[in-house]
This record gives structure tokens, sequence and C-alpha cells, in this order.
């Protein structure tokens, strides 16, 4: 779990958040997540901080920090483009019954910065680029470039953010 991550579970002053942690801290004070109690900065109830799993079924699952709190179940609409092994926060959708469950709001560290691709064609003929680690179709761009010239298998690095071909 990220130090951040810690500091918000625990309560923590606003001049102890780490510089590149500033812009998490200010969008998570306008979702209003996180409330100020007898001086500290700390996580509303309804919110978890935690690692997300995505299974094969693309539902997820945060993981969290403290054995006490439930993990969350979070549907594939509710993902908001977190990936697997990201800490996210995530609001509790409060049910009468069933699973707890939630919403992803927020990806507060980056799993991966990168992922590892290949170009591919399938029976049909359709080009896809897929993600190396989970054979899972994935987005990239090159500017200036088409990807369908390279020849198949080739391998390309691509930016997680915002889908760039980096190498």
């Amino acid at each position: 779990m990220s130090p951040f991550a810690i500091q918000l579970i625990n309560g923590c002053l606003s001049s102890d958040i780490e510089q590149e942690d500033q812009n998490s801290f200010q969008a998570l004070q306008q979702l209003g997540a996180i409330e100020e109690v007898e001086g500290l900065w700390k996580l509303n109830s309804i919110y978890r901080v935690g690692r997300l799993y995505i299974g094969k079924d693309g539902k997820g699952y945060v993981e969290a920090e403290f054995k006490e709190q439930r993990d969350l179940l979070v549907e594939p609409d509710n993902l908001w483009g977190a990936k697997h092994g990201d800490v996210v926060i995530a609001k509790r959708i409060i049910a009468r019954r069933g699973r707890a469950s939630g919403i992803i709001k927020l990806v507060i560290e980056k799993a991966h910065l990168f992922t590892v691709a290949y170009t591919h064609r399938d029976e049909s003929g359709n080009f896809l680029i897929l993600n190396i680690r989970t054979g899972e179709p994935t987005h990239a761009e090159m500017e200036g470039m088409d990807l369908k010239a390279f020849k198949l298998g080739t391998v390309l690095k691509v930016d997680v953010d915002d889908d760039k071909v980096l190498e």
C-alpha cells in the first residue's frame, strides 16, 4: 500500500502530503471523500482505499487494507479506467442485501506505467493489438503511423495513460 493511502486511512495534516500526491489530495477534497476531523484529514467512512484486482470476468475487487473492512465488488461499468493492481479510492454503494459493492472514484497510484502489447490478426482477419501479459485486446496509437503497417507479432511499449506507443 502506498504511503499516501496509509495517510488517508489513519489521518494526516495537509502539510504532510507529498508533492506528487497533492493533485490526488485536492481531487479527493473536491469529491468530498475526505473530511477534516480534529485537524487531521481522513477518508470518509463510505470510501475505501485498496488495491484493485480484476478477474477474468471483468469484475473488479478492491482489497481493503484492514481486514475489518470488507472487500468491495466493482462491476466493469464502474471501473472508470482503473487497471489491475492500481491503488484506488472506491465509494461504497449502500445496499440492503448482497455483497458489498462500489464505484471507483480515483486512482491514486498506478500499478504499471506502460503495457507491453503486440500486433495480431484473429481468425476473421481483424487486426488487433493484444496485451502480452493478459492476451486481452488493448488500444494503442502512434502519431503519424498506421499500426497495421507493422509486421504481425511486432512488440510495442504503450503508455497506460494516453495509449501512445513509446517504443
